[in-house]
């Protein structure tokens, strides 16, 4: 995910998943500016912190997930 200004600079960049098929299905927007996505996952491993700490989760088929993240500063 990256936020481009106007003239097409970066402002941020925001990268998740894991070694395997990963995938956003559904984007929605908020009135608040808060992004919602939503897709499913294969990874064994996958990281959806963009932190220090790393948040792992295990699929064994497919797995889905739920994300909102704050347009201004790319935080979850």
């Amino acid at each position: 995910m990256v936020k481009l200004d106007p003239a097409g600079v970066p402002q941020w960049t925001r990268v998740w998943g894991g070694s395997a098929t990963d995938r956003i299905e559904e984007l929605a927007l908020a009135p608040n500016f808060m992004l919602h996505t939503t897709g499913g996952f294969l990874s064994a491993n996958v990281d959806f912190d963009p932190g220090v700490t790393i948040f792992l989760d295990t699929a064994v088929f497919i797995d889905g997930f739920v994300t909102r993240m704050n347009l201004d500063d790319g935080l979850w």
